[in-house]
């Protein structure tokens, strides 16, 4: 997600409105939805919610409706 954040800033709104609409199709898919990728070596369950948390919460704000998360 901190990359598709970056991209989110520096894109017009006609932009973000066709990711919004890919996205709600079920055209193009996030999975996951972490902020960053865990540490695969040493990864604590706390990090790991955190991270999820985090992701979604900024989905949930930037996309909003029509996200399933599963």
């Amino acid at each position: 997600m901190s990359f598709l954040e970056l991209w989110w800033k520096k894109h017009s709104f006609e932009d973000r409105k066709k990711m919004k609409e890919l996205i709600q199709n079920g055209k193009l898919e996030i999975p996951t939805g972490a902020w960053v990728m865990t540490d695969e070596a040493n990864s604590h369950l706390y990090s790991i919610v955190t991270e999820m948390f985090e992701g979604h919460e900024f989905l949930m704000n930037t996309i909003g409706k029509g996200i399933n998360f599963i």
